[in-house]
């Protein structure tokens, strides 16, 4: 029987080279998880504005109202479409990681 050191280590060996996040999350954990909250945050806001879309304008499911959410986020200057995809404008972050939106 492995002894919980051992079984602790093989674990954290086995995070870092099979995990979705890799070594990123063991190396840096604070800036991983502050990825993962705005990546979250910039979610529900185009959550919000697609239901918008379907409370006000009567727009179906599918991709209508995901495409209006997006239109508007773009007009309201918060992103700016690229050749990659969105290049956001928010929310912004300090280097401490305080937002200046709140």
């Amino acid at each position: 029987m492995r002894s919980v050191i051992t079984a602790v280590r093989t674990f954290f060996q086995r995070l870092h080279a099979t995990a979705r996040w890799g070594g990123r999350f063991l190396a840096d954990p604070r800036g991983v998880l502050e990825e993962f909250r705005i990546r979250r945050r910039r979610h529900k806001l185009v959550m919000v504005y697609a239901k918008e879309a379907r409370v006000r304008h009567g727009l179906g499911p599918g991709v209508s109202p995901i495409l209006y959410a997006y239109d508007r986020l773009c007009r309201e200057g918060l992103t700016t479409p690229t050749e990659d995809g969105l290049e956001w404008h928010w929310p912004e972050t300090t280097t401490a990681g305080e937002r200046y939106d709140e």
